[in-house]
């Protein structure tokens, strides 16, 4: 059975320059994606960032005031890199955040 497979692929033509100008544009996209998910990424941290500092400057305040350490759990500093969960959509680019 298998020797009759290769035997039929073996027929096949190969279009090899064609076959690279699609994969070098398929990585092309690939990149371009990336740097919008990277993009999306380092704005979504600027204003993260920016809550995550009024957070930490009214719990001080806070400790400040009473003399004693804020209830509760200290925030998670927010992270730069882009999430699992974010996406690119190739079909229609300009869409979603």
């Amino acid at each position: 059975m298998a020797s009759k497979q290769d035997e039929k692929e073996n027929g096949q033509q190969l279009e090899i320059p064609e076959e690279l100008k699609l994969r070098k544009d398929r990585l092309e996209k690939i990149k371009q994606a990336k740097a919008v998910v990277e993009a999306r990424a380092a704005e979504r941290y600027k204003i993260e960032k920016e809550a995550y500092d009024q957070q930490i400057e009214k719990r001080e305040q806070q400790a400040g005031k009473t003399g004693k350490k804020p209830r509760g759990k200290k925030p998670e500093p927010p992270s730069e890199v882009p999430k699992e969960s974010d996406q690119y959509n190739f079909t229609i680019p300009n869409q979603g955040s």
